[in-house]
C-alpha cells in the first residue's frame, strides 16, 4: 500500500510534503494536530462501522485545525451507480466488506467533530477540522 501511496503522491506533486506510516490504521497512533491535510484511500469499505469511527476521531485528532481529511471510497447511492453496484458486490462477496452511503460518512464525521462535509462526487469526500 506505501509504494501505491507514494505513486500517489508524486503524481500529485506533493511526495516531499507527505509523511507516511507503517503501521496497522486500525490501531495506528496518528497523532495530535501535525498534518494539514489526511488521504484515506479504498480503505474505510473494509472497515466496520466502529472502526470508521475511531478511525474518523483519530484522523480528526491528528489534523491541524483547518486541517482537510479527504475520503477515496465507493458510496453507495439511490440508485447506485453501475461502477459502484458492482463494486458492492464484490466487496460482500470477498470478504464481507461494504459501501456505506455518503449519510453514514457525513455522520460519522460529523461525530468526530469534523464540519463542512460534502460528497466531491461518486467516491470522494472531503471533510474540514474547525478552526
Amino acid at each position: 500500500m506505501l509504494g501505491v501511496a507514494r505513486d500517489l503522491a508524486a503524481r500529485m506533486g506533493v511526495l516531499a510534503q507527505v509523511d507516511f506510516l507503517t503501521d496497522d490504521l486500525r490501531t495506528a497512533d496518528l497523532g495530535h494536530a501535525l498534518h494539514d491535510a489526511c488521504l484515506l484511500g479504498q480503505i474505510t469499505h473494509y472497515l466496520t462501522t466502529a472502526e470508521n469511527q475511531d478511525l474518523f476521531g483519530r484522523a480528526h485528532a491528528a489534523l491541524r485545525p483547518g486541517g482537510t481529511l479527504v475520503i477515496d471510497a465507493p458510496m453507495l447511492a439511490d440508485p447506485p451507480g453501475e461502477s459502484t453496484a458492482l463494486l458492492s458486490v464484490l466487496l460482500w462477496a470477498s470478504g464481507g466488506s461494504t459501501a456505506y452511503p455518503f449519510e453514514a460518512y457525513r455522520d460519522w464525521l460529523d461525530a468526530a467533530g469534523f464540519r463542512h462535509v460534502r460528497q466531491l462526487g461518486e467516491r470522494w469526500l472531503a471533510a474540514n477540522r474547525a478552526t
